[in-house]
């Protein structure tokens, strides 16, 4: 049903994509022209970036594994890096908290005996943070936009706000007591009676970490937008895309479609065009980066894994 549900969902995503082609007259060959003659050296940087972004989603999801179990012999960090490169693979196909839970659960349950509720709620927990770092940017973006400021201006506000949004996180084991008066079965849930667990995970150091984490694996990628305007040679302001890139990113918090695929190149369409762009130009950018994005997910991915596959085939 699942699956079913989210082939809906594509075929949904791609007439979105077809009708903003076809409605801004946009032709493709332009796209595929500045894709093949973009300086390679450039777009093997995107790739790089991708392949990092993925590695500190593992560095993550490792640190709050190993607080919630500490009573077992870790997993090494080729599991999780795995596991965030298939999910990161899956997102394509389903939206992409929700392939990091199906997968992370399901693969900490398989292979090293870890209660799904741990697995998947592990991966909920970490990823709450980038959730936390996401929007902490994009008001801090507004809030520049609101006042006419410019890249000085964006950095104090994005800075401020994501000091703020730390200084929140810390009070993490103070909104536990508060989730378990909410429903019935969120008081009996295994997850929140863990006490240990939550004041390991809660903790101040672990806290800082995974924020930390989390506002680099931002800037990481938000450092790929500017990057494809680069290699690309649009006439698109760096800051205008990697302020951009904060708001449409935002969208990802209400995706249905897989990858956001559809919504996502609406958003930068709507946000470039509201900054004076127009609509073809900023849809063309879109593309390319669903491009790139797609390209180096499949590049990435089989090498991060590859590790896990060759320990297992040489244990065969």
């Amino acid at each position: 049903m699942m699956f079913l549900r989210s082939g809906m969902f594509l075929l949904l995503s791609l007439i979105l994509v077809i009708c903003a082609v076809v409605w801004s007259g946009l032709d493709l060959r332009n796209l595929l022209h500045r894709l093949i003659e973009a300086p390679h050296w450039l777009l093997l940087c995107f790739i790089v970036l991708t392949g990092i972004q993925i590695t500190i989603s593992a560095i993550k999801w490792r640190i709050v594994v190993n607080q919630l179990t500490p009573e077992t012999s870790p997993p090494g960090f080729s599991f999780f890096l795995t596991c965030s490169s298939a999910s990161a693979l899956l997102s394509q196909l389903l939206t992409t908290y929700v392939s990091s839970v199906v997968v992370r659960g399901w693969a900490g349950r398989r292979f090293h005996g870890i209660p799904i509720t741990r697995g998947a709620g592990s991966s909920v927990f970490e990823q709450l943070f980038d959730v936390v770092v996401l929007m902490c940017i994009a008001i801090g973006t507004l809030i520049t936009w609101i006042v006419g400021g410019g890249a000085l201006t964006w950095v104090l506000f994005v800075t401020l706000f994501v000091v703020l949004g730390m200084l929140a996180s810390t009070r993490l084991n103070h909104i536990i007591p508060v989730l378990r008066q909410l429903h019935p079965k969120l008081s009996g849930h295994e997850a929140l009676l863990d006490d240990c667990g939550i004041a390991r995970i809660c903790s101040g150091p672990t806290v800082s970490a995974l924020y930390g984490l989390s506002v680099l694996r931002y800037l990481v990628m938000l450092a790929r937008a500017p990057l494809i305007v680069i290699a690309l040679g649009y006439s698109i302001s760096s800051l205008d895309a990697a302020q951009g890139f904060t708001i449409v990113q935002t969208t990802q918090l209400a995706a249905f479609t897989p990858g956001n695929l559809g919504l996502q190149e609406w958003g930068w369409s709507g946000v470039l065009a509201f900054l004076g762009y127009g609509f073809e130009k900023p849809l063309e950018f879109a593309l390319a980066l669903r491009v790139m994005g797609l390209t180096s997910m499949i590049i990435v991915t089989p090498l991060l894994m590859a590790p896990v596959f060759s320990a297992r085939k040489a244990m065969a």
